[in-house]
């Protein structure tokens, strides 16, 4: 979502190219301009480009969040995400030095935290930061997530593997309780004989450890 209002009604922001060329740029900025209507649209962003997106207003309306992409003009840079204090204009990077997956960034009553996944190890891993910096609480580990969202105290994804077909999972917004919501596939897997999925490291000629999966036939006999 590159658009949003405040929680009280007041303000829309919402992304958009500020150059005269959008072809030849990626950039976006930050605009917010006032719903009653009167005001001119102030750009958050014009002394610094980039891309900016994905900006919702944290449940306060005090803060905006949005993804960063530090140079305007290649859409494979790092996109870390940010978040903007609106009473001073000040900025501040949450996920500098995570692979980021996924658009959304949710956010929650009481929690002024962003989630986000990042892979480790082959595998993706559901985080949570607060708006204020910090180090991110890993909430959940396990295949790959998809879509996420925060209520009642809960996060809530869709979550598959290489053995097992997309299901809707929930976490506590402490990393506490996970369980499958779903149980769409189960009976369709319990008739399927699946292949061992195991994982394997080697030595590269640069001595770091390189990670791999290795998915067998079913009754795979060597």
């Amino acid at each position: 979502m590159n658009w949003d209002v405040a929680p009280d009604g007041s303000t829309l922001v919402y992304a958009s190219n500020p150059d005269k060329d959008e072809a030849l740029s990626t950039n976006s900025d930050l605009w917010v301009t006032p719903l009653a209507g009167g005001g001119t649209p102030k750009n958050l962003n014009r002394v610094q480009p980039g891309v900016r997106r994905f900006a919702p207003f944290s449940p306060d309306g005090k803060w905006i969040a949005y993804r960063a992409q530090k140079r305007r003009v290649s859409s494979r840079s790092v996109s870390p995400d940010a978040a903007l204090d609106r009473a001073s204009g000040q900025a501040r990077g949450l996920t500098e030095g995570f692979r980021l997956l996924g658009g959304r960034l949710p956010l929650g009553p009481g929690l002024e935290s962003i989630l986000f996944a990042s892979q480790v190890r082959g595998r993706e891993t559901l985080y949570r930061i607060g708006l204020a910096g910090g180090a991110p609480a890993a909430l959940w580990t396990g295949g790959s997530v998809a879509g996420m969202a925060i209520a009642g105290g809960r996060v809530f994804f869709g979550a598959t593997s290489l053995s097992r077909a997309p299901e809707l999972w929930s976490v506590g917004a402490d990393g506490n309780t996970p369980a499958a919501l779903t149980h769409v596939n189960d009976a369709l897997f319990r008739e399927l004989a699946l292949g061992e999925v195991s994982e394997r490291f080697t030595d590269s000629s640069d001595r770091r450890k390189l990670q791999a999966w290795v998915v067998k036939p079913p009754s795979f006999d060597p």
